[in-house]
């Protein structure tokens, strides 16, 4: 096998990398200052610090159930982050 082919991820790593890193941007995202112009600066920007520490808690698990489990805790964060943006810009 070439050396080139080593380095290839299979298919299903290949896509979970890719929603990995579309629940990451995501979640930056809902993080942004002027969607919460309400939320303070400091708690967002502690927020933001906190969602990258834990990226890169996990950033090395290659167990695709652990993955798994991960990516539904992560939507639960996201669905969490973008209710309080909603109830903050609603107040």
């Amino acid at each position: 096998m070439s050396r080139r082919l080593q380095n290839v991820l299979p298919l299903q790593a290949f896509i979970r990398r890719g929603q990995v890193l579309g629940l990451y941007r995501k979640m930056l995202r809902a993080t942004r200052s002027d969607q919460n112009a309400t939320v303070e600066h400091d708690n967002m920007s502690d927020i933001r610090s906190h969602i990258r520490e834990r990226f890169r808690t996990y950033k090395d698990v290659s167990d695709p159930k652990l993955v798994s489990t991960l990516l539904i805790d992560g939507q639960r964060g996201l669905e969490q982050l973008r209710s309080i943006a909603n109830t903050a810009s609603a107040a």
